[in-house]
């Protein structure tokens, strides 16, 4: 019983620290999905490739409804 406690006692908070990392990051400003993907480009531009994908990763995690960032991810990840 005391094994118990202790796994849930470790594992409690790290699993609330867990949840609230993912509610902040899903409350960003309603326009931190196209400012990543702003930046993909202007690092693309500037041949940052993989920096470019990166932001473009994130502009369609925030917001999957970004048809341009999925087709300058893939146009980055071809010109590499």
């Amino acid at each position: 019983m005391c094994r118990y406690r202790i796994i849930v006692t470790v594992a409690g908070p790290a699993a609330l620290t867990l949840a609230l990392a993912a509610a902040a990051a899903q409350a960003q400003s309603p326009h931190a999905a196209e400012d990543h993907h702003k930046r993909g480009l202007a690092l693309g531009q500037r041949g940052e490739l993989d920096r470019a994908m990166a932001d473009f990763d994130r502009a369609i995690e925030l917001d999957p409804r970004i048809v341009e960032a999925r087709l300058n991810h893939g146009s980055a990840g071809h010109d590499k």
